[in-house]
């Protein structure tokens, strides 16, 4: 008996060491975040809840870990009568802790930038980084900060062997009594009684009650103590299995077929004119006026989110003083939001007018998907279309996209010189606008009229192609970072104004998607969507205005067009703002499904159906969703039907 209670001991220990370093992860993911809680009233109450709530995370994955060996020793302790236990035995088993803990370590260690940058854990949506492997090593390898993960890991991952291998050497050498019949009369019942704990610790609830579920881990109001508490593998393990059963979606509630006829609704399609094998949401547009036919340089800007317009420096100038000064002289939406969290998503939504649909890359489909978009009908209509890319070209499959989507040239870092390229996106974009500078011009020479689209980098992890002798403005890297990127464009705009072509051209700013910036207050922060939208033309006399009715990157298409007075069909559920006035803008991060209008935020888990509601114009963190029944399910309808009605019309292949 007492060799199978000390069996039970070393266990034990190794559970309860692992849950320890567990706990110091935790600790680590709350000082980088403490930003997000230091404010609260409430936050000592808080804080200590949600430890206690990744304890009880922490542990679900630890009996999974450690329900083999409390199988294996105690079958051994039962059958064996030996005075000690067996070496190997010992052995196997703390090789057995140490790779499975390491790997559970590695995952909560990794999940502490990831979760600094997306505001959420790790989940399945990386694996769409995996055909671009090198790259995504290379920016962890070329940040340096990711450094201090490292050996964060391995400082655990070597203490935590260390005390496993020791007490494993300490139990080998002991020696214990032959058992005696009438000590099985303990020992059976003490072995069901361990494995009984365990079942129910990978459970985390008793037997009969429903297993534990991430939605228990939301007690507060704040966003980030909600997901504090979760283990991150746990989190990553339930999300790849959701997934892998089915992809995240909100099909069925309401049906394609109503999500179609809702989104008609809201677009005024008249349904007796809808063609069977069409997208049923093409409408003619026809222009009031005919107008010049002006050239265009869209500027997809990476991670520029809203909030970095509105920060100042600690001389207290503007960070991005060129997008201040361009949106005051333009058309600036200030009300304006990115369809979802990455750039593939933000290229598809801009040059082809549909949304995202959570983690789903579209534009990496077997069949790479064509739309009558931007390039397509501005081609059409006599355009030349040319698209400039920092990095490789297959990354996201964006060579075979954007040609496939009707761009007659497509630059790439394969077309710049070697020596200007930085692992992992290429080149910078100093060298991006300059290079797209000398082709625009050689093009411009031409009479025909020209479209443009430069996606930037710079503003993005590891920041390395920001050059050294740049000097040190605002208050972190990326806040540098937004700085270059805002020179650069800045030095290509004065560079372009001493050119035949500038005065007879549209210029349009556009953040790809936002960033997670300082305190967030909901689960979907509104920084990582909220990205400005500018339009400016040297062409245009008297258009300097701020435009505040929201508007989404589905609705940049048919905005263009409309102010190019283009004749065309629209297959997209955008709109253009200067024609139409949107009372909801639907987006979504991997896992979550926002809506918004001029004073509410909507947010909607497909995983566990969790409904919230917010006025976010007042700042409030009060979710007031049973206050406002009818509009929390008319935003939900709007936003569902959307996404529905789009995920159907590319299974149907009627996006256009």
């Amino acid at each position: 008996m007492r060799k199978l209670l000390v069996a039970y001991r070393y266990i034990l220990s190794v559970h309860v060491l692992a849950l320890i370093i567990l706990l110091a992860i935790r600790l680590i993911l709350l000082i980088g975040n403490y930003s997000n809680v230091e404010d609260d009233a409430d936050k000592l109450y808080d804080i200590t809840w949600a430890f206690l709530y990744g304890v009880w995370f922490d542990n679900v994955i630890a009996c999974y870990i450690s329900i083999l060996p409390v199988v294996i020793v105690s079958f051994y302790a039962l059958i064996n009568r030996q005075h000690r236990i067996s070496t190997s035995l010992i052995q196997v088993c703390g090789i057995y802790y140490c790779v499975m803990f390491a790997l559970m370590f590695a995952v909560s260690v990794a999940d502490i930038p990831y979760f600094g940058y997306f505001f959420k854990h790790i989940d399945c949506s990386v694996m769409n980084w995996k055909e671009e492997g090198t790259e995504a090593v290379s920016m962890i390898f070329r940040d340096l900060s990711y450094y201090l993960y490292f050996v964060v890991l391995i400082l655990f991952v070597a203490l935590f062997s260390w005390l496993v291998i020791s007490w494993g050497r300490r139990l080998s050498g002991m020696r214990f009594a032959k058992p005696r019949l009438r000590d099985y009369t303990v020992t059976i019942p003490l072995t069901a009684l361990a494995i009984t704990l365990c079942i129910v610790g990978m459970r985390g609830r008793l037997l009969g009650m429903k297993p534990l579920r991430t939605s228990l881990a939301f007690f507060s109001n704040n966003p980030f103590i909600n997901q504090m508490g979760i283990n991150p593998t746990f989190y990553l393990i339930n999300d790849i299995r959701q997934t892998t059963q089915k992809h995240r979606t909100v099909r069925g509630t309401p049906s394609d077929e109503a999500s179609v006829r809702i989104m008609q609704s809201y677009l005024g399609i008249d349904t007796t004119g809808v063609v069977a094998n069409r997208s049923p949401f093409a409408r003619r547009i026809v222009p009031a006026d005919s107008l010049p036919k002006l050239n265009v340089v869209l500027v997809l800007m990476e991670s520029m989110s809203m909030n970095y317009l509105q920060t100042t420096t600690s001389d207290g100038s503007p960070l991005t003083p060129f997008l201040n000064d361009v949106a005051a002289r333009g058309c600036f939406f200030d009300h304006f939001y990115s369809t979802g969290t990455h750039t593939n998503q933000g290229v598809l939504a801009t040059l082809c007018g549909y949304p995202s649909l959570f983690d789903k890359n579209a534009m990496k489909t077997v069949r790479t998907p064509a739309f009558d978009g931007l390039a397509t009908i501005l081609k059409a209509n006599g355009y030349h279309t040319l698209f400039f890319l920092t990095h490789e070209p297959q990354y996201d499959n964006m060579q075979a996209f954007i040609k496939t989507n009707d761009f007659e040239e497509f630059y790439s870092q394969d077309d710049y010189p070697a020596k200007e390229a930085y692992k992992p996106f290429g080149v910078s974009d100093g060298f991006l606008f300059d290079y797209a500078f000398h082709r625009l011009s050689t093009v411009g020479q031409s009479r025909q009229p020209f479209f443009s689209v430069i996606l930037t980098i710079s503003n993005h992890p590891p920041y390395n192609s920001v050059p050294a002798d740049y000097p040190a403005i605002g208050k972190s890297t990326d806040e540098r970072a937004v700085s270059y990127a805002d020179r650069c464009i800045q030095t290509f705009m004065e560079k372009a104004s001493h050119e035949p072509w500038y005065d007879h051209t549209l210029f349009v700013f556009l953040g790809d998607h936002g960033r997670v910036i300082g305190r967030q207050a909901y689960e979907l922060p509104l920084s990582l969507v909220h990205v400005p939208f500018i339009l400016y033309s040297p062409a245009w006399k008297d258009e300097a205005r701020q435009c505040h009715q929201p508007g989404g990157q589905i609705d940049v298409f048919p905005t263009l067009l409309g102010r190019l007075g283009i004749d065309y069909t629209n297959h997209s559920p955008g709109v253009d703002l200067f024609d139409t006035t949107r009372r909801f803008v639907q987006f979504s991060s991997d896992n979550l499904l926002g809506c918004i209008d001029r004073e509410y935020l909507y947010i909607y888990s497909p995983d566990s159906r969790k409904q919230s509601l917010f006025r976010y114009a007042d700042g409030s963190v009060v979710d007031v969703v049973n206050e406002h029944p009818q509009l929390a399910d008319s935003m939900y309808q709007y936003a569902a039907s959307q996404l529905n009605a789009t995920e159907y019309l590319y299974e149907e292949d009627k996006v256009r």
